[in-house]
């Protein structure tokens, strides 16, 4: 079966996609698969240095054959990271019927490919997996099987198919409209574990914010859906490595570390491994900043190069 195609999101940061772009390159199946970068055209064109960075960006990606296909997908105008996000996946789906999604700053272990491939194949007709995690939070493992569900989402390397894709839910409103009908406000906060989930949506009902993730996340939620996950994490997120003037390394409790050790990956009982939720509680109780307040301090430094100010 042809591999699923791989989807990089990507800006200004050259450096960055340089990196993630040679991890891919190192996994088994790149040499199978087609990869499409989608390129956001800067959103201050009078800004000189935004724009020959994306320009740098786009050779970089024409630069080397990277993947077995390479496509290059420009924009003349920013659409920003919320309808640059939706369209270019949408479209993506449309043509493949799956995706294994990234964004320029996410590093992948050399097994990270195969993973998500084997997991799209394997769950394909179980129509309440809605997400495939290549990232695990940092949860104790010791006592969980090689992989696992969970009802929580990550979107730092992730895949899904054109079916689930289907079912998101654009505008927030509607999304919380449905997460109160249907009683899921515990669901989306990991049983007000994490409530900032909600307060992120509620901040995009109000306009403050407009991200993607927490819509998809939340349209998973209101379908009852859940996420596989690996006991291996699979990726790092560099956009945490303290490039930034204000942010440190790791910031938050967010670093991640690539684990090399090969997951087997073994059919598991579609449900909630309650020994990973407990995990995940106690991860989301420990960290003291939401995530919210990480989002929100992360797209400033993409946009800004320093940290708000409350």
């Amino acid at each position: 079966m042809k591999p699923a195609p791989i989807v990089i999101m990507a800006y200004k940061r050259v450096d960055y996609l340089r990196q993630t772009l040679e991890a891919i390159e190192k996994n088994s199946l790149a040499n199978q698969s087609d990869l499409i970068v989608y390129s956001d055209g800067p959103k201050y064109p009078e800004n000189s240095t935004d724009v020959a960075n994306i320009k740098l960006l786009r050779e970089l990606v024409l630069s080397k054959q990277w993947c077995k296909n390479v496509k290059l997908v420009i924009s003349d105008t920013n659409k920003g990271l919320n309808n640059a996000f939706f369209d270019g996946i949408t479209e993506v789906m449309n043509t493949y019927g799956k995706a294994i999604v990234l964004e320029e700053d996410i590093l992948v272990s050399p097994n990270f490919l195969e993973f998500m491939n084997d997991a799209l194949n394997m769950y394909e007709n179980e129509k309440n997996v809605f997400h495939i995690s290549g990232c695990l939070f940092k949860i104790k493992t010791t006592d969980l099987p090689p992989s696992f569900f969970l009802s929580v989402a990550n979107t730092w390397g992730w895949a899904t198919w054109k079916d689930r894709w289907d079912k998101l839910i654009r505008d927030p409103a509607e999304i919380m409209d449905e997460i109160i009908k249907k009683n899921a406000y515990n669901r989306l906060t990991l049983d007000n574990a994490e409530p900032d989930y909600w307060h992120q949506l509620k901040a995009n009902v109000d306009g403050k914010m407009d991200t993607w993730d927490i819509k998809w996340f939340a349209s998973i939620v209101v379908n009852n859906g859940l996420i596989l996950y690996s006991n291996s994490n699979m990726v790092e997120n560099i956009g945490f490595d303290g490039s930034g003037t204000h942010f440190k390394n790791g910031s938050m409790g967010l670093d991640t570390k690539i684990n090399l050790r090969k997951i087997k990956l073994v059919k598991q009982n579609v449900e909630e491994n309650k020994t990973a939720k407990k995990e995940l509680i106690r991860f989301f109780k420990n960290n003291k900043a939401g995530i919210f307040q990480r989002i929100r301090e992360k797209l400033f430094l993409i946009f800004t190069g320093k940290l708000p100010q409350n």
